[in-house]
């Protein structure tokens, strides 16, 4: 653990530091690598034999939507969204009802490398769209740099900070704007 993090930990306890992003309109459609489809069987993330997209299953509900890109006839990289309005619990970026969040986004560890995500994130943000949800969110850990280019080259926009630390047990959750909520 390098000494920023241990002092980090030590100062402010457990703490998670995000970068939040946004896409109010699908980015301009392009020539992709890879194709993205809708996932009909939810129950194919569990039986993955690739941890990180069998990972996915807990955030793979009957209100999640799902696209997958397949290679070899298996899932190479996968993943899901959530509509606003359907999150239980409070989370660190509050999602209204009309907009949706990609919660997570894997690619199995022998495909990395490519570009799938690239063209999953860019596919699968342009279909949510056209089902009527904008603008679209995700949170990206603060130090995932292979995620955060991934998401800009498939037009997302990063529009803030938002952290939650827990220093002597006491929750607290910093928000730092950098452009207006949705203005991607």
């Amino acid at each position: 653990m390098g000494i920023v993090r241990r002092i980090a930990s030590a100062a402010l306890g457990d703490y998670s530091l995000f970068r939040v992003l946004a896409l109010s309109a699908p980015a301009p459609a392009r020539a992709a690598r890879y194709q993205c489809a809708e996932l009909a069987d939810i129950a194919e993330l569990a039986a993955s034999g690739d941890p990180q997209i069998r990972s996915l299953a807990g955030y793979a509900t009957s209100a999640a939507n799902c696209f997958v890109v397949r290679l070899d006839s298996q899932i190479a990289a996968a993943c899901c969204y959530g509509p606003g309005g359907s999150y239980k619990r409070s989370h660190l970026w509050p999602v209204q009802a009309g907009e949706a969040r990609l919660d997570y986004v894997a690619t199995a560890v022998a495909f990395r490398g490519r570009g799938m995500a690239q063209d999953l994130i860019r596919q699968s943000s342009a279909a949510i769209c056209a089902r009527g949800f904008a603008p679209l969110y995700a949170l990206v850990y603060h130090s995932n740099a292979a995620s955060h280019r991934a998401f800009e080259r498939a037009g997302w926009r990063q529009i803030a900070w938002v952290g939650e630390a827990v220093p002597m047990g006491r929750r607290i959750r910093v928000t730092c704007s950098l452009r207006d909520r949705g203005a991607a």
